[in-house]
């Protein structure tokens, strides 16, 4: 069997950030081997042989094992990990034929980088879709048993072009780790006059970032019911599902909460239940929106508002979406994680 040791070189849990810095709290985690791995101790040295053994390694010792990019991945059936990502930027980005295309045209570019430089985040998040399949596989997953769903910006600041002056006319397009792509005839760009202007062969002309940290990090995040600000209190919130996701570019999403009541009683997100008659959903967002109720993968209720209540008439694992109209278009806005409801 082939045996991995992987990290020899740099062992992000002994030599990466940890604690608080600035006010943001650090937990030291990689992806690797399909999974976004949050260990509470070193790999260096352990071995294993298959994704499962990994997820237990790291498991075993109360770290926490999400699947990544489950588009790679989506006949995995790892027992006993924290859970999965149920959306991931990258991903995201893969399915953008033509923004992929346009990217390949430095004539526009040069046309559209202006615009692009006054809206950023809008420019970056216009490549945002609803992850269908990865929902698909959550909820199949999630009947099984609790799995927590996550976000993944994937952030790299590595996706953009840039034109390198060579020499007379002759110019390099570069991708944004300076990579050559193919040779320029200057002459064939409208503005190249001005784009010389006070430069020298081997300066750059134009940069273009499509991707940088401010925009990828702004674009979706992974909100947590903490109990404490500690790491502690944040594994004890990813072990149990209080989390929601949410695409915070579009709106602050902070104040979402779903529950489900019964009597005295309130479940909040990542617990479970047997259902009893008279259970009722009840849900409230920062904004009014158009809210999906999920039950074991199936819509099951559609409505509009800040406000949610719902009664619950036979067991399942309840989510919800909340949806915002945005310029015409209705957009994904917040996924919670289930409500577990038990025969």
């Amino acid at each position: 069997m082939l045996q991995h040791q992987p990290l020899t070189l740099f062992c992000f849990f002994e030599q990466g950030h940890q604690g608080v810095q600035d006010g943001v709290l650090l937990i030291p985690g990689a992806e690797s081997q399909g999974f976004l791995a949050f260990p509470t101790l070193s790999l260096r040295g352990q071995n294993w042989g298959n994704p499962q053994e990994f997820s237990d390694l790291v498991r075993g010792r109360r770290g926490q094992m999400f699947v990544s990019h489950p588009e790679e991945r989506m006949d995995w059936s790892i027992r006993g990990v924290t859970g999965m990502e149920i959306y991931n930027t990258h991903a995201d980005f893969k399915d953008e034929k033509a923004m992929l295309n346009s990217l390949r045209n430095p004539l526009w570019l040069l046309q559209v980088a202006d615009t692009i430089r006054q809206y950023p985040q809008e420019a970056f998040s216009a490549l945002q879709d609803y992850p269908a399949d990865y929902l698909k596989r959550w909820d199949e997953l999630c009947l099984l048993s609790p799995h927590t769903g996550v976000s993944a910006n994937d952030a790299h600041q590595n996706v953009g072009l840039a034109i390198r002056w060579l020499n007379d006319n002759q110019a390099r397009l570069e991708d944004a780790l300076e990579k050559p792509l193919l040779e320029l005839d200057l002459t064939a760009i409208p503005n190249q006059a001005t784009l010389r202007e006070g430069k020298k062969p081997g300066d750059l002309l134009f940069r273009f970032q499509l991707d940088p940290y401010e925009c990828s990090l702004r674009h979706v995040g992974t909100h947590l019911l903490l109990r404490e600000f500690s790491e502690s209190g944040v594994r004890e919130a990813l072990d149990e599902g209080r989390a929601f996701v949410a695409f915070d570019w579009l709106a602050d999403a902070t104040g979402f909460d779903m529950q489900i009541i019964e009597g005295s009683q309130r479940l909040v997100m990542g617990q479970q239940r047997p259902w009893r008659s008279g259970m009722e959903l009840q849900a409230h967002a920062p904004l009014a929106g158009h809210w999906r109720v999920i039950r074991n993968g199936q819509l099951l209720h559609e409505s509009q508002g800040r406000r949610l209540t719902l009664s619950l008439t036979e067991p399942g694992v309840y989510r919800c979406e909340v949806w915002l109209d945005v310029a015409g278009d209705r957009m994904p806005w917040i996924l919670s994680n289930p409500i577990y409801l038990q025969k």
